[in-house]
């Protein structure tokens, strides 16, 4: 007992200094787009229904600039809706909670690999709701560019469709992650292109569904 009430404290202080540390970084992910020579491309068939219920979809390295640009995108199709990204239940997702935050998207906790299935009945409830969510396909832990079969699987089962989010770098810094995650440098270019939806039947092929997406979400 004398142990836990050490350590929990400093746990709790630990989860908020990451918090925080999140919000600084979604603040200069901010202001570090408007440095960039920025193209934001939006499919027309946004414009047509800009209410339409989605679940975005984009590589884990490329969250950065795609998490920015959502408020640019709403703006552009003239919506206001709710968005829940799922994020790691490890250290790392308070990071990605504070960074969520600052540009007012939600979080859902819990992955593949941790509280897998609160996460997953979660998303369910979120989506029935009729709220947007955003999943990373091949995170929390790759490996990179490989799909998880979630996604299209959720996609699938609550026939929400998969809106992919492209996001190209003309020059970036590369950390030594395990997705290589990729920051443009200040006043380069970057395209993100909001693509077509992808409607996954119930009785889908994975296999042709996987390549589909892989194709709207890779440079």
């Amino acid at each position: 007992m004398m142990g836990l009430t050490q350590t929990t404290p400093k746990k709790i202080i630990a989860a908020k200094l990451r918090y925080l540390a999140g919000l600084s970084l979604g603040v200069l992910a901010k202001l570090m787009y408007k440095t960039l020579s920025s193209q934001l491309v939006i499919t027309q068939e946004h414009y047509q229904n800009p209410q339409q219920q989605v679940i975005y979809g984009m590589w884990h390295n490329r969250i950065l600039v795609s998490v920015v640009t959502y408020i640019e995108y709403m703006q552009s199709i003239k919506a206001n809706k709710s968005l829940y990204v799922l994020t790691s239940a490890s250290k790392d997702g308070e990071l990605i909670a504070g960074m969520m935050k600052v540009v007012g998207i939600k979080t859902i906790r819990g992955s593949s690999h941790k509280k897998a299935k609160a996460a997953g009945l979660e998303i369910y409830r979120t989506l029935k709701t009729g709220k947007d969510i955003c999943i990373t396909p091949d995170g929390p832990k790759g490996p990179i560019y490989q799909l998880k079969p979630g996604l299209i699987q959720i996609a699938a089962k609550t026939q929400v469709p998969i809106l992919p989010i492209k996001v190209e770098y003309a020059d970036y810094w590369e950390l030594p992650t395990w997705d290589k995650f990729k920051i443009p440098k200040p006043f380069s270019k970057v395209k993100v292109t909001y693509g077509e939806l992808q409607w996954v039947p119930s009785d889908y092929d994975e296999p042709v569904e996987t390549q589909k997406l892989t194709q709207s979400l890779s440079d």
